[in-house]
């Protein structure tokens, strides 16, 4: 037999731990440096945005414009506003002492503690009349005549008036005083005046007048009506708030109505008097609304919440333009960190670029509304998305304080649109008592419309008025919704009979 061999076996050669990486390591390698690329970056980046946010900005000169308190030009002596102010007040005591008393001690607080008046409201301290038992929606929810539904009603309607007697001389006191100036501070929580008794007030002197021109008194009820279109229009023109000039549109409104309703009822009122019943809803001009002063008051109002614009803030403002971060109520919330990211110059400076814009459009004709609005909406939506990121890169809390008080142009080019309908309805009136003086023919009407000169005509382009021959009335379609319509809508009528 062949040596048979034993089989070799050939020992596995040990593997060294260390001569290949393990998957393990390797991860955890790349982890810490890609973490630490990114801590680097991190870093490098929040040096740039604390680099760029070191300093505030100098206030440009509109910003400076709208940080100043308004400045007073009618004497206290002749300004209606103080009547106003406590029109409320009980038959005991005098309305104007009393306002004006009011005026000062609130005004004390605002220059010496504004921070106060953000937290707490402090009521007028004085005694007051009971509630008006005046009705002032009794003729919004029906197409009848409010002239004949008072009419109908004249032993009630009279004692009513006589109820109310106290507030119509106040109404007449106002009225004696050749001028009005608001003088309301810039805080939410600062005290309104009592604005439904001016709305009483106003009625009431409109349904006299009307009463008056119902028993034969003509001369006297139209002399009460030019009273209180003088008054409107003052008080429209002189007042600096946006509740304000919408209370004064609201009465301008009730007052052609009730024009428009003598008209209807009597004649020969526009016959014999056209004319002067005419001069009673003349258009309303621009410089008469004056939107602007509104709207800086508005500046004034968001700029004293957002911690920048009160007396106790412009205090900090130096002669150089620059501010006292630490002075300013806003700050008193703020660590340091957010003191870095919140520079109240800078603010003040785009906020008041804002209401720039909004200024600069407060007294434009209504023809313009359109492009206006379509010039607002362009500018607030026309950012891409990575511009609109990199605008917060300086100063980002400022930046979003400013957009939770700009997030939509509407509603000041809202309250504009108000005040073209208000004028609409008016040129509507004026239409139908130019119908009445000239006598034209139901057949006739619907030609005499179209080809109506401007005065009668829509004051946003100047298209014809509507005439409904189906419900035999005169129509204006406005833009904004108005409580004063039969139909709460944005359609304005006259019935002609």
């Amino acid at each position: 037999m062949p040596n048979s061999m034993p089989p070799i076996v050939t020992a596995a050669a040990p593997v060294s731990s260390t001569s290949t990486p393990s998957t393990f390591k390797k991860i955890l390698r790349w982890f810490w440096r890609i973490t630490g690329g990114l801590l680097m970056l991190i870093i490098v980046l929040l040096t740039i945005l604390i680099l760029i946010n070191l300093r505030d900005e100098q206030l440009t000169p509109a910003a400076q414009v709208l940080l100043k308190e308004p400045t007073y030009l009618v004497p206290d002596a002749e300004s209606g506003f103080f009547i106003l102010r406590a029109i409320n007040a009980d038959a005991s005591l005098d309305a104007f002492s009393v306002g004006k008393k009011q005026v000062q001690e609130e005004a004390a607080r605002y220059l010496t503690d504004p921070p106060h008046l953000t937290q707490n409201y402090t009521p007028d301290n004085y005694k007051t009349l009971p509630a008006s038992v005046w009705n002032v929606r009794r003729c919004q929810e029906t197409l009848q005549s409010c002239v004949e539904e008072d009419l109908r009603n004249r032993k009630k309607v009279t004692e009513r008036i006589k109820a109310n007697d106290l507030l119509l001389q106040r109404y007449a006191q106002m009225r004696a005083l050749p001028g009005f100036e608001e003088r309301i501070i810039p805080a939410f929580t600062a005290v309104v005046p009592y604005y439904p008794a001016l709305t009483h007030a106003a009625e009431l002197l409109m349904t006299q007048a009307a009463l008056d021109i119902a028993d034969g008194n003509i001369e006297k009820g139209i002399t009460r009506l030019q009273e209180n279109d003088r008054y409107m229009r003052l008080f429209m023109k002189n007042s600096s708030t946006l509740i304000s000039k919408m209370i004064s549109l609201s009465m301008m409104r009730k007052q052609a109505r009730v024009v428009s309703e003598l008209v209807n009822k009597y004649p020969q009122l526009a016959r014999e008097r056209g004319d002067i019943f005419s001069t009673l809803v003349r258009s309303v001009q621009p410089t008469e609304i004056n939107f602007k002063s509104a709207f800086v008051n508005e500046a004034r109002y968001v700029n004293f919440y957002l911690g920048m614009a009160s007396k106790y803030s412009n205090s900090a403002i130096g002669a150089n333009g620059e501010n006292s971060s630490s002075d300013l109520p806003l700050m008193d919330a703020c660590d340091y960190v957010c003191q870095l990211f919140l520079h109240p110059n800078a603010t003040i400076n785009e906020l008041s670029a804002y209401w720039q814009q909004q200024i600069n459009t407060a007294n434009q004709s209504a023809s313009t509304y359109t492009k206006i609005r379509a010039n607002l909406a362009a500018n607030h939506t026309t950012e891409l998305p990575v511009l609109k990121q990199l605008h917060y890169v300086y100063n980002p809390i400022g930046k979003i304080l400013i957009d939770l008080t700009k997030y939509t142009p509407d509603p000041y080019i809202n309250y504009m649109e108000k005040g073209a309908d208000t004028d609409g309805y008016l040129r509507l009136v004026g239409l139908q008592i130019k119908l009445r003086q000239q006598n034209i023919a139901e057949t006739a009407i619907a030609d005499f419309v179209a080809k109506a000169p401007e005065p009668f005509r829509s004051p946003y382009d100047s298209s014809a008025m509507i005439w409904n021959a189906k419900d035999r009335q005169l129509e204006f379609i406005g833009r904004q919704d108005a409580s004063s319509n039969l139909n709460h809508g944005k359609r304005f009528i006259v019935p002609l009979g």
